[in-house]
């Protein structure tokens, strides 16, 4: 609970700030005119905001009012908009280096450093957010949409001038983890710190008096929501572990499984996703963690391997349906089917229901093996990202080529083959 009221401080500050502001406005300068715009809007400033903030529901209510308006506006369908920004928004808990403090709980109960973490969750996180930007191009080509205007769009020299050195912050936590090694509050006692500081350098971000207690107040209100399922969740926790149930549970799913990892893992991801549903990210991974790890250790499976698949599948329950909460604040804005915002944000995010089975089996995708095999693993499974975008669309990156349900079906099994290392 420390750690999280640490970071939800630093994000409070941060957005007080206005560095949401500038993560809209750097990524509306960098993508805006580009086919689609708006939604890559969308996915570059929500992977931006998302990985600071504890909460993908959080994520989509704060972005969602601007990204998903303007991607309708522009021509997008509004269930597939509010998909856009629910997936994004969801991806940004799985993003480094924070990962909605997941990264550093993650840390905490492995007992190694923050930065194997965040090195190990870097590839998949990247190859989560390139299917979603290639899935996002492809329905432009596929509705015949344009990018915004220049006169709609800030200049980058613009956004920078203006929020740039907002990510001083962020640079600051960093060095603070990984090269000083700083504990957990250090670091966010320094980031916090520094996020007043140079604040100061711009009149429009300057935090005063107000904005200063503007910012305590928040961080205390976000943090007493999640604070509360967190202790729920170590009551869970502790409850699964003087019980012995969390034994009983493992043992239960190697049965039924009869021993075979592959059927472990489907297991073990159906209930991480139903422990998930409608919980934050952390509290989510808490509980997910102390049911589903120990059936993976128990089969050999690489305990950080174990510890990022349990932590994806916590997090995109939050667009799985039935309950899939950051879909249900996206709708909020769409004025959309639940069930058909959902379903769709389903496909937008299907890197992230298959790439957690594959780094398991093979670390390489966890940045673990020789530079050699990483390069390769990392230009292929790029390849296949982009393929599976256009088996689930259906539409050719050059020219409107629509492909058949047999071509579409080649370009799944290409996206298997190419995402798999070897």
């Amino acid at each position: 609970v420390q750690i999280i009221f640490v970071f939800m401080l630093f994000s409070a500050f941060l957005q007080i700030s206005g560095a949401g502001d500038f993560f809209v406005n750097i990524a509306n300068a960098v993508c805006g005119g580009f086919r689609g715009g708006p939604a890559k809007v969308s996915v570059f400033s929500s992977s931006l905001f998302g990985t600071i903030s504890g909460s993908s529901v959080a994520n989509v209510a704060v972005d969602g009012g601007i990204t998903i308006p303007l991607m309708i506006k522009t021509g997008f369908r509004p269930h597939f908009a509010a998909a856009v920004e629910a997936t994004a928004s969801t991806g940004g808990q799985i993003m480094p280096p924070v990962m909605g403090a997941g990264a550093f709980i993650m840390a905490e109960l492995l007992s190694i450093s923050y930065g194997d973490v965040i090195i190990a969750a870097a590839l998949p996180a990247i190859l989560y957010y390139i299917g979603l930007y290639c899935m996002v191009d492809l329905e432009a080509v596929k509705q015949g949409l344009h990018g915004l205007p220049s006169s709609e769009r800030p200049k980058v020299w613009w956004a920078l001038k203006q929020g740039g050195h907002l990510i001083i912050p962020i640079i600051i936590l960093l060095h603070q983890l990984i090269i000083a090694g700083a504990s957990v509050q250090r670091a966010g006692f320094y980031s916090i710190a520094s996020v007043v500081v140079v604040s100061w350098l711009r009149k429009n971000t300057r935090m005063g008096l107000y904005r200063l207690i503007l910012a305590l107040k928040e961080g205390a209100m976000s943090s007493v929501s999640i604070a509360a399922v967190c202790a729920t969740a170590g009551i869970i926790v502790g409850v699964v572990s003087m019980t012995g149930l969390g034994v009983s549970f493992s043992s239960g799913v190697v049965a039924l499984s009869k021993g075979n990892l592959f059927l472990t893992l489907l297991f073990t991801a159906i209930i991480c996703m139903f422990l998930g549903m409608g919980v934050p990210t952390t509290a989510a991974y808490i509980i997910a963690a102390a049911v589903g790890v120990p059936a993976l250790l128990k089969l050999g499976a690489n305990p950080l391997a174990a510890h990022l698949f349990v932590f994806y599948f916590a997090c995109i329950s939050a667009i799985t349906p039935p309950v899939c909460g950051a879909v249900y604040t996206a709708c909020g804005f769409s004025q959309t089917s639940v069930m058909q915002t959902g379903w769709t944000a389903t496909r937008l995010g299907i890197s992230a229901y298959i790439v957690p089975f594959l780094f398991v089996y093979h670390p390489v995708l966890m940045l673990k093996g020789s530079l050699w095999e990483i390069i390769q693993a990392s230009i292929t499974a790029t390849i296949g990202v982009s393929a599976v975008s256009m088996a689930i669309i259906g539409t050719s990156y050059f020219g409107n080529i629509r492909w058949n349900i047999f071509q579409r079906i080649l370009f799944f099994g290409a996206f298997i083959g190419l995402i798999t290392p070897g």
